[in-house]
């Protein structure tokens, strides 16, 4: 009689798995990990560029910025022609007047106004227009684009040799309301000699826009 034999059965040896195991989840939030890193460090990098572009941008688009509300601010609009003069004007509470003078005018200082005008507190536009009517010419100056202030002169006011100056602040600025506001300065030449001109060192005729507190 033999003897049954016991059935062995061996068992698998267990899979060595390696020590680093990484699940899908796992490599989904690495990924999207890297991805946000990446992102801030080219956004760090790229800022600065474009805050500059965009410093430049307002530049050219001479936005009236107002940052103090208690003085003036003011920027020269954009020119869309020859000779276009027209600024955007930020005034606060007080009592102003612009004024417009054609004979007189300094290098510096202000002149006997030709004709003043009150100006309210708020944000408008001003614009002044050189214009030729017949042999004599017309200075107008406009606010928001309505005739505000008319002044004329006769054709030897202007022989036509040349003039210097002209509207100013290109760029948004702000100032202390208790000072004169000086838009426009322009002052026509005097012939020297046959062929050449120049402007006087003196008062002369021209034009000058500003804008001052009433005291």
């Amino acid at each position: 009689m033999q003897t049954p034999t016991a059935e062995i059965k061996s068992t698998p040896s267990p899979v060595k798995r390696p020590r680093w195991q990484f699940t899908l989840r796992t490599i989904l939030l690495l990924t999207a990990a890297v991805g946000v890193w990446t992102a801030v460090i080219v956004n760090r990098r790229e800022i600065p560029q474009l805050e500059q572009r965009i410093k430049a941008m307002r530049l050219l688009a001479r936005e009236l910025d107002i940052k103090d509300p208690n003085k003036i601010a003011v920027v020269k609009c954009q020119e869309l022609w020859y000779d276009d003069n027209e600024w955007k004007i930020y005034l606060p509470e007080g009592k102003f007047q612009v004024s417009l003078a054609t004979q007189e005018v300094d290098a510096q200082d202000l002149a006997p106004p030709s004709k003043s005008a009150p100006l309210p507190a708020g944000t408008f536009r001003l614009s002044i227009a050189q214009e030729k009517q017949g042999k004599d010419w017309r200075i107008r100056v406009l606010k928001n684009g309505q005739e505000f202030i008319t002044v004329d002169e006769p054709a030897t006011w202007h022989p036509g040799h040349g003039s210097s100056g002209g509207g100013a602040y290109s760029t948004t600025e702000q100032m202390n309301s208790s000072e004169p506001l000086v838009l426009f300065r322009r002052r026509f030449m005097q012939p020297v000699s046959a062929t050449s001109s120049q402007t006087p060192n003196g008062p002369c005729a021209g034009v000058l826009l500003w804008i001052e507190p009433v005291k």
